[in-house]
């Protein structure tokens, strides 16, 4: 809470509000500069610099430097004026220094992240052009500014590890090109990067491979979240210059560099301690070691040993091991057709058999697209009865509307739509103690798969009608959102089948179609269905109150009158309704008409109430001007 107050005190600028019945003015300005703020700030200073010093990890320090950089930054409300600009300036200096002073103390992360602040608070530092209006104290002042800022950047880099770790490590190095040239880090960058790294790579020999090593541990350390894909391609390139090194370093793993492993062994992969290193690899799984770094690697393995593959699955599935069996999902959604007999008996369905035990669906997000998007694809090899099995899997996962999850669905109904369609049943059958958390069994919207299930709407609307007749409750509502998502319009074909229900079928199949009706929005389209209900029923059937409502949706409406305006609209949709010859339906119209001018003429008064207490709460009239209110 102090660091957040310090924090606060050393803004340069301050915010307010203003609330009025129709409105909410936010307002910011530059503080103005005495000798009391000057002094504030100097103290607020002081006492994150003594907070730093008692911190005892790095996101300790972290949240300090973080404090410190709100001394740095000029308003964003204006310019400010000339005096906050030099106070600024001068404060931003102290903590320059601060940083120099202590820079040999800090975390290679640490130094990486302030260079970056201090690269770009260095640019915001630049003098004025030349013939722009200056001032000769700011020019200076500035001036001092950015060569301390260079100061700080010479005193870290000089040490030549930590030139190496920013190559290997960060999305924030700074490269000593950025500090002349402002578009570097948009264009200039990753080709530097690339080439630095075969600059170390060459470096790297039997002498001081050992010091390398260190090294490498060293960037491990910063986990994954730091580094950047220049880590990997070294060790990859490494492999392919110096194979002999990499595969000493493989017998002299710690925990954090092994997680690393797939990219050095792509590096060996086919190189000259190849079959060295399959061997050691076989005796890893042997072992139950680095399960999960072999399977990940075997994407990519060039050779792709069947036997390796085998083993790597059945140690996976022995170890229990669910992100060692998920990577070998993407072995299956990459690979298949590159070992003799394919990899779906193989290696797909048993890992997903494995997974579907542990009501794990997670493969479907991670390689969803990979195994129905890939032009070898995996999914488009699957027999009808392999395609069941991967569907009965995805029966638990807990929405269709993901994207991924779609184009895989979409991938096995372009054979087999019956069976995708049957999938949804299942998910509609699905008890409620078997459902996930956030578990939807029927989309609410679809893309590509709308276009393969509504290719035959008279049957896709017999079995859904089957499905609402053996379910209860909820679940019997739920499952006309199928159809929804399927025809989001109404196509003909469509509105033919439920028109054969609403002429022919029972008082339940009457329900379903209303049911369905009630999905939309209240659209025109709906009408002409709408009529054949209201003809078939009798006038006291509770349907018609769900017909109404139906028809009264609105969806989303805007303004203050929105939904005055959205009944107003649905009042005159319904006057072709009047002059319609049957009895019943006329009759309809006229009561639904009514209850539309009740509803608008109820949400007209009660936005005028609304819109009246709130100017009186905030004592205004309409034009903004205070009433004479106590």
């Amino acid at each position: 809470m102090l660091i957040a107050m310090l924090h606060n005190v050393l803004r340069s600028e301050i915010h307010g509000y203003e609330s009025g019945f129709d409105r909410v003015t936010t307002y910011q300005a530059a503080v103005g500069v005495d000798e009391l703020l000057e002094r504030t700030r100097t103290s607020a200073i002081n006492i994150l610099k003594s907070m730093f010093g008692t911190a005892e990890t790095d996101a300790e320090r972290l949240i300090i430097i973080q404090a410190m950089t709100a001394a740095t930054k000029i308003a964003d409300a204006g310019e400010g004026s000339k005096d906050l600009k030099l106070l600024v300036l001068r404060d931003s200096l102290t903590v320059v220094q601060f940083y120099t002073e202590i820079a040999s103390e800090l975390s290679y992360k640490l130094q990486q992240d302030l260079e970056h602040d201090l690269l770009w608070l260095y640019r915001r530092s630049s003098p004025p052009v030349a013939g722009a209006a200056s001032d000769n104290d700011l020019a200076a002042a500035q001036e001092e500014l950015r060569d301390a800022i260079l100061e700080y950047s010479d005193r870290v880099n000089s040490d030549d590890s930590f030139e190496i770790y920013k190559v290997l490590v960060g999305y924030k190095s700074v490269f000593a090109p950025a500090w002349e040239d402002p578009n570097f880090e948009y264009g200039g960058q990753g080709d530097y990067r690339k080439r630095r790294v075969e600059d170390l790579v060459a470096e790297v020999n039997p002498d001081n491979a050992a010091q390398w090593l260190d090294m490498l541990r060293r960037c491990a350390a910063a986990g994954f979240e730091d580094l950047a894909p220049s880590f990997e391609q070294f060790l990859g390139r490494l492999g392919v210059a110096r194979p002999e090194i990499v595969y000493g370093y493989l017998h002299q793993l710690d925990e954090r560099l092994a997680d690393f492993l797939p990219a050095m062994l792509v590096g060996l992969d086919g190189g000259q301690c190849h079959d060295a290193v399959q061997a050691l690899l076989r005796q890893w799984l042997s072992d139950g070691r680095y399960v999960r770094q072999i399977s990940l690697y075997l994407q990519s393995d060039k050779t792709l040993d069947g036997a390796l593959l085998d083993q790597a699955l059945q140690v996976a599935i022995g170890r229990d091991d669910s992100l060692a069996v998920l990577n070998l999902v993407g072995v299956a959604a990459s690979r298949h057709d590159e070992v003799a007999g394919g990899l779906v008996d193989r290696l797909f369905l048993p890992a997903l058999a494995f997974l579907a035990k542990k009501n794990d669906t997670h493969w479907v997000k991670v390689y969803g697209l990979r195994l129905s998007l890939n032009q070898s694809s995996l999914i488009k090899a699957l027999s009808a009865e392999q395609a069941g099995v991967v569907l009965a899997s995805l029966v638990q996962h807990p929405r269709i509307d993901d994207y991924e999850v779609e184009e895989v669905l979409a991938a096995i109904a372009t054979k087999w739509p019956d069976k995708v369609i049957d999938f949804f049943g299942k998910r509609m059958r699905l008890a409620p103690s078997d459902r996930p958390d956030g578990y939807a069994d029927m989309p609410i919207k679809l893309h590509r798969l709308s276009d393969l299930l509504s290719k035959n709407p008279p049957e896709l609307v017999s079995t859904v009608r089957g499905w609402y007749g053996e379910a209860e409750g909820a679940f019997a509502f739920s499952c006309v959102w199928l159809l929804k998502a399927v025809f989001p319009q109404f196509s003909p074909e469509f509105e033919q089948a439920l028109s054969a229900l609403v002429q022919t079928g029972s008082a339940t199949d009457l329900q379903f179609v209303v049911r369905i009706l009630s999905t939309y929005r209240g659209e025109a389209f709906l009408h002409s269905l709408c009529k054949q209900v209201v003809e078939a029923i009798e006038p006291n059937d509770q349907l018609l109150s769900e017909i109404e409502s139906a028809l009264t949706s609105t969806g989303i409406v805007r303004g203050e009158f929105g939904l005055v305006e959205a009944y107003e609209e649905k009042k005159k949709e319904m006057d072709a309704w009047l002059t319609d010859p049957r009895q019943r339906i006329s009759d309809f119209a006229k009561r639904h008409i009514r209850r539309l001018e009740q509803r608008a003429a109820a949400e007209r008064r009660r936005s005028e109430e609304s819109f009246e207490l709130r100017r009186r709460e905030f004592g205004e009239d309409v034009a903004g001007e205070k009433d004479d209110v106590d």
